[in-house]
């Protein structure tokens, strides 16, 4: 029992440390059982290079497979415990469609 809180706050404190450095994702709240997370992209920039769009943000990385659209990625990292599980729901989901000139950069 103690392993799984030290565990569990080695976890919080992750997490916490992920997001003084991020902008993109906000942690709700937290428990022992579940950490609901928001993660929102509101600047971004569409630049066009040669004939292909190029979809920035600060933060992203990129793909490295080669002949995929070149579109931003966020990662982040969560521990959890041998015995534990994972399981994710999206609760609210908000898009926009917006129109480029080219096709992605592969």
């Amino acid at each position: 029992m103690l392993n799984k809180k030290i565990f569990t706050a080695l976890i919080i404190f992750l997490l916490g440390f992920n997001f003084l450095f991020s902008r993109h994702l906000q942690k709700l709240s937290s428990t022992e059982q579940e950490v609901k997370l928001d993660f929102e992209l509101e600047n971004y920039e569409i630049n066009y290079r040669g004939e292909y769009s190029h979809i920035e943000a600060e933060e992203l990385i990129y793909g490295q497979t080669s002949g995929d659209a070149q579109l931003p990625i966020y990662t982040f990292l969560v521990g959890i415990p041998p015995d534990g599980a994972v399981s994710y729901q999206i609760k609210e989901k908000q898009s926009q469609r917006k129109s480029i000139r080219y096709p992605v950069s592969p």
